[in-house]
Formats: structure tokens, sequence, C-alpha cells
């Protein structure tokens, strides 16, 4: 949508980067840590979920015993000499995401909650599929779907107002297409540096920081102009026209892509 000449370059051109990388560090390989804690946490007690009010010190015991392992599996660089800092920091964020993540769930009353949740459906351009960071459903058997990233809640607030939120929207499409319900599953963000749940409203998640939208347009008005704008880019493609989306360029009336589409930056 936003970027078509990284598309190609990516996928067309299969560009991509060399054999010789450098071990995963920094807030990717935190991420990372932070993703598969979870997800041991919640398969080790999904069938405590109905009594979600876990002990505290219980789960401070499991996290001291479960990150210990982590981190000398597939964090051992925060290990190294020198980082004893950034390591003290990085366990104290960990620590407390997991303890308001669990908090937002059990306020949300929440029964079931299914980590990288494969999600497949046919859409306006092929087959669709993907994996969800974390779909929970209520005691109501209501579900919403969680996007977890290790930081930067300014951006992900402003996607959130703008209904830029398109990956979020897709995740909601595919469970809305694979469901038997009617609905459009809510989403939110849950930014672990911070421990806090981003949301439009406060409907599925009361304890989350709500962030209203500029314009009230659903996850199906959404997907909408997200078929308008990839039809419009898709044409584009077929006829070599490749728009290039930096700073110093100006787009002209070819790059336009119309009345209820996605506003492109």
């Amino acid at each position: 949508f936003y970027s078509p000449y990284q598309w190609v370059l990516r996928y067309k051109a299969r560009l991509t980067a060399g054999t010789l990388q450098s071990l995963s560090d920094g807030n990717l390989l935190k991420g990372t840590l932070v993703h598969h804690l979870y997800e041991k946490f919640f398969n080790e007690n999904t069938q405590r979920l109905t009594e979600i009010t876990l002990d505290i010190q219980k789960v401070d015991q499991w996290f001291d015993q479960s990150m210990a392992q982590l981190l000398t599996e597939e964090g051992a660089v925060l290990l190294m000499p020198g980082r004893l800092v950034e390591k003290e920091m990085f366990l104290s964020t960990a620590r407390e995401s997991l303890q308001q993540l669990i908090n937002q769930l059990r306020v949300a009353k929440v029964v079931k909650v299914e980590i990288e949740a494969a999600q497949e459906a046919l859409f306006f351009g092929g087959n669709l599929h993907g994996f969800i960071d974390m779909k929970v459903t209520n005691k109501d058997g209501d579900e919403a779907l969680i996007d977890i990233k290790w930081g930067g809640i300014k951006y992900r607030k402003a996607s959130l107002k703008e209904n830029k939120h398109l990956q979020l929207v897709t995740y909601s499409y595919l469970s809305h297409k694979t469901s038997k319900s009617k609905k459009w599953p809510p989403v939110a963000f849950f930014i672990i540096d911070g421990g806090v749940m981003l949301a439009q409203d406060k409907h599925y998640f009361p304890e989350a920081t709500d962030v209203p939208p500029t314009e009230n347009e659903n996850h199906a008005v959404i997907w909408q102009k997200m078929e308008k704008t990839w039809k419009w880019r898709r044409q584009q493609i077929d006829h070599g026209l490749i728009e290039v989306t930096v700073t110093g360029t100006e787009s002209d009336e070819d790059f336009d892509a119309g009345e209820d589409a996605l506003t492109i930056p």
C-alpha cells in the first residue's frame, strides 16, 4: 500500500540480507525473548485462565526460572561482560509487562489464549496466510486480537487514531473469515516496554488506554479502502509502474488512489 518499491525489491527481486548476519540483539532480540516468555507462560497456565488472578509471587518465581532458561538458550548476548545493567533493566521490563498483561486479560475475563495463532482465508488478491501474535476469548465467547510490540507507543497510538493499523485490520479480517461469528474481532496493541494495552475503545479491554479514531470507520470500511488501494497498486505494477515513496519525491495525479481509498503518505 504505502511502499510498493519495498515490496518489489523484497519479494520479486528477492534482495535479502547476506548470510553473514550479526547476532540478533537490541530491541529485536528483547521483543523475541518476551514473545517466547508469554508463549511459554500461557501454554503452561491455559487451564488456570478461568481463575487468572494468579498469585504474583508464584508468577515471579515462574518468571525467574523461565527467563533464566530463555536467556541461556536464546539471549546469551545479554549475559556477556559489561551488559549487566542492560540485562537487569530488560528483566525488570519483561517482568512488569507479564504482570500487566495478566491483569489486562483478567479484567477482560479472558478464559482462552492462543499464541501465534495461524489463520488462512481468501481475499481480493488470492490466498492470505498469517500468524496472529495473541488471540484471546472471553467468558462470553467473544474473540479479540492483540499485536505485541516491544515499544513505539507514540507511533502505535497514531496508527490507531488515524485508522492506519492495517496489520491489525488484516488479522481481524482473517479471524472474521475463519470464525463462525459474523463479527470482526476487536484489536489492540500490547506494548512490552511500558506494559500498556492500546485500543480504540475500552469495550473489550476495560483497562486499556483508549485511542479514539478521528474518523469513525469500522474494520469492514477500512478493509474496503485497503481493497481499492490494493487493486490500484496492482494495476500500476502490472503496467510496470513502481512508486518510490521516500522523502524528496513528489506525487502526481497518476499516484492518487482516489476517493474511498487509503491516503498515501
